[in-house]
C-alpha cells in the first residue's frame, strides 16, 4: 500500500507520473482492478484530484519489486542514474529525493531512457547548471528513425525551434522566426535496416523535444514517437514509445576532481 497526499490539483495520471514512478507502469492495471482509492473511495477511471486529497495505491508484490533505474555513480555531491523508458524525470526525482538532499538539473522525456544527472549539494547544482547553460556537457543519444535514406552518412543540422505551449509541442523552422531559438543537432548513421536506421545524435543545444522534432522535420521521425512520429510505421512495427536513448554523458567540471573527463554510459540500446 502506498499513500500519497495530493499537493496540487491535477489529472490523477499526470499527478502520479510526477510523484510515483511505479504508478507510471501500473496505472492501467490499478484502474482495471480498482486498486486505487481517492479519499477512501475506489475508482475505475482517471479523475481530477485536488490539493489535500488522499490517494492510496495497492501495488502487487511484483510491481513493488520492479527496478526502473540503476545508479551509475553516487558520492556526496552527485547522483547519476540510468533511467528506464516509461518513467518521468520528475517522478524519478521525487522517488530519489526521499531521505536525501537532491537538486533537479535536467530532464529526459518520459519515454526516453538513459543517463540523467542530479546534484546533491548547492555547489554541485550550480556547477552542473552552468555547464549545461554553456553547452559544456557532451550529450550523445542513440535512436531508431524512420526512413533509412540519408543524403549524407553524417552531418550537422541547424534550424530554429519554437514552443507551442497550448499543444505541448514544438515547431521547427529553417529560418529565424519570431519567438524561436536556434538549435544544432549532429547525427551519424550507425546502421541501416529495411525502412529504418540507427543514428548517433550529438546535441550542441538542448531544447525541449529538440531531437524528436528536428529529425521529424527532415523526414526521419523517431520510431515509436506518438507526437512527432510516423503513425503508420509505429502501428506496423507495434512500437508505442519513442526508441531514443540518452546513451552517453561526459562531464568536465574543473572544481570537482571526480568529474573531470568522466563519461557515463547507459546500458539501454536503441533497438526495434
Amino acid at each position: 500500500m502506498h499513500v500519497i497526499i495530493v499537493q496540487e490539483s491535477a489529472n490523477l495520471r499526470d499527478y502520479l507520473d510526477a510523484t510515483c514512478p511505479l504508478a507510471s507502469f501500473a496505472f492501467a492495471r490499478l484502474l482495471r482492478d480498482r486498486d486505487i482509492k481517492v479519499n477512501g473511495k475506489r475508482i475505475a477511471q482517471n479523475i481530477t484530484v485536488c490539493k489535500g486529497d488522499t490517494v492510496v495505491l495497492y501495488f502487487t508484490a511484483k510491481e513493488q519489486s520492479r527496478t526502473f533505474f540503476d545508479i551509475l555513480f553516487e558520492d556526496d555531491a552527485f547522483l547519476v542514474i540510468d533511467k528506464e523508458s516509461g518513467v518521468s524525470s520528475e517522478g524519478l526525482f521525487q522517488h530519489l529525493r526521499r531521505g536525501r538532499e537532491l537538486y533537479f538539473i535536467h530532464r529526459l522525456d518520459r519515454n526516453t531512457s538513459g543517463v540523467i544527472l542530479f546534484a546533491k549539494t548547492a555547489r554541485a547544482r550550480d556547477a552542473l547548471l552552468l555547464a549545461f547553460k554553456a553547452n559544456k556537457i557532451y550529450k550523445e543519444y542513440h535512436a531508431i528513425v524512420v526512413n533509412s535514406h540519408f543524403q549524407k552518412e553524417e552531418g550537422v543540422l541547424h534550424a530554429y525551434l519554437k514552443k507551442d505551449s497550448e499543444r505541448a509541442k514544438v515547431q521547427i523552422f529553417e529560418r529565424a522566426t519570431q519567438g524561436a531559438v536556434e538549435i544544432c543537432t549532429a547525427y551519424k548513421v550507425l546502421k541501416r535496416y529495411n525502412g529504418y536506421a540507427k543514428l548517433q545524435i550529438i546535441l550542441h543545444t538542448g531544447r525541449t523535444h529538440q531531437i524528436r522534432a528536428h529529425l521529424a522535420s527532415i523526414g526521419h521521425p523517431i520510431a515509436g514517437d506518438e507526437k512527432y512520429g510516423d503513425r503508420e510505421f509505429n502501428q506496423k512495427k507495434h512500437v508505442k514509445r519513442q526508441i531514443l536513448v540518452a546513451k552517453r554523458i561526459k562531464l568536465h567540471l574543473f572544481n570537482f576532481p571526480q568529474m573531470q573527463d568522466r563519461m557515463f554510459i547507459s546500458k539501454y540500446e536503441a533497438e526495434l
